[in-house]
């Protein structure tokens, strides 16, 4: 029997998955069964042969790995001061995903299924083969009979943007509606059922930031640039770069060209190894952003180069807004500082990837986050690991209440 009929009848909306009735109580958010459940569900997928195809879905089994869940306990514990294990769900959550980043939105899920809440899942009709992927196989996961407590806690639907009305009555049967998307979809959407309580991710925009030395001989700065060069391209190529965490601009910090000539040599022959992710439509849109920079920002193009795929311009003068309007497509800014200060610090400013900092540099850093200057700073290679306090915000506790809340709740 379906959980929930009145929804079910909404027109012009499909259900991919539907929650069916269950007769548990909200389970204990991450609890030993859901940490059970969420672990079986990244065995599921790494059996798959399949997947093995997808860096992202294989990203996606590792983290919901046990041993990482188990760890996510202990970091929420130990440096947040939260005993998550004792607070309560917070009911009912609603979310609302991106179409240009296939996996973004089942990190939150999951999140929301440990957290024990039950869900509803919008995803867009222009969603990558990669999302309809995991759907198929999250509704095989959930259809054998040992995993039914989660077939009670999960729906996936798929309706037009346009489609107002079961935006609002998806947002009336919430408690709290999670928005991923761009500044405009989270506006529109903001409209409907304003009142709800809601959590967004809006548009952002993330950098690497590289400094290079020479090693002691030649040798071992060639092996030391060509891992920079794999981290670097670990960030970049998935999901067409336009990620919120996918670098769109490398900052040199005091590195020399020579330096900088051998790092781009090596992410030309790594390129030129593995599957080209972007295609004619990319280039030309490379292009027309280039046109539109130079116009209405008066950028200057000091080098502009064409890798295997993709294009790295070298750039003086890059304003916040600029580096704010850039969606990908395989461009790579590229601009040289002698400070940390220089760095394109702004409120969408979210992830910077770094590499070869001194000790020094990186507490400079760490002040810069302090300050919500940045959201998150991680090891070059490291942009797209999804974490539990994700563009500022403590998922895990967001995602759940105070036993007193919940008591409240109850009273009324």
């Amino acid at each position: 029997m379906i959980l929930f009929p009145k929804l079910a009848s909404l027109k012009n909306v499909q259900w991919h998955i539907i929650s069916t009735e269950s007769n548990h109580n909200s389970p204990q958010p991450w609890s030993g069964v859901l940490i059970e459940k969420i672990s079986a569900w990244s065995t599921f997928l790494l059996s798959k042969s399949e997947v093995k195809r997808s860096s992202e879905i294989v990203a996606l089994a590792f983290w919901c790995r046990k041993a990482n869940l188990i760890s996510i306990i202990k970091h929420i514990n130990k440096y947040d001061k939260i005993d998550i294990t004792k607070r309560q769900p917070i009911g009912r959550v609603f979310h609302i995903t991106p179409a240009n980043v296939d996996t973004v939105f089942f990190y939150s899920l999951v999140l929301s299924l440990l957290s024990g809440n039950q869900n509803i899942v919008r995803v867009s009709s222009k969603s990558g083969e990669i999302t309809w992927q995991i759907i198929r196989l999250f509704r095989e996961f959930i259809n054998q009979a040992k995993n039914k407590q989660l077939a009670s806690l999960v729906s996936i639907v798929e309706y037009d943007a346009s489609n107002e009305i079961a935006t609002k009555a998806f947002s009336a049967w919430a408690d709290l509606r999670v928005v991923w998307g761009g500044d405009n979809a989270i506006e529109a959407i903001s409209h409907i059922a304003p009142h709800i309580n809601q959590l967004v991710f809006p548009d952002r925009y993330s950098v690497s930031l590289i400094k290079l030395s020479t090693l002691e001989n030649s040798q071992k700065t060639e092996e030391m640039i060509t891992g920079v060069a794999e981290r670097f391209i670990t960030d970049l190529l998935p999901f067409n770069q336009q990620a919120c965490s996918s670098p769109k601009t490398l900052y040199w910090l005091n590195t020399d060209k020579i330096l900088q000539t051998l790092f781009w040599k090596s992410v030309h022959v790594l390129l030129a190894s593995i599957d080209n992710p972007f295609e004619a439509a990319d280039e030309v849109a490379r292009y027309v952003f280039m046109q539109r920079l130079a116009i209405k920002f008066q950028t200057n193009f000091e080098c502009i180069s064409n890798q295997v795929g993709i294009s790295n311009i070298l750039i003086s003068g890059l304003s916040v807004d600029a580096l704010s309007e850039h969606r990908g497509h395989g461009l790579v800014f590229e601009v040289e500082i002698d400070s940390l200060n220089l760095l394109p610090y702004a409120d969408k400013l979210q992830t910077v990837g770094v590499f070869g900092l001194n000790e020094n540099e990186l507490t400079q850093l760490k002040i810069k986050k302090e300050n919500d200057l940045i959201k998150r700073d991680v090891s070059l290679g490291k942009a797209l690991s999804f974490d539990h306090v994700w563009d500022g915000k403590h998922l895990p506790f967001i995602l759940t209440k105070a036993e007193k809340e919940s008591q409240n709740d109850n009273n009324h």
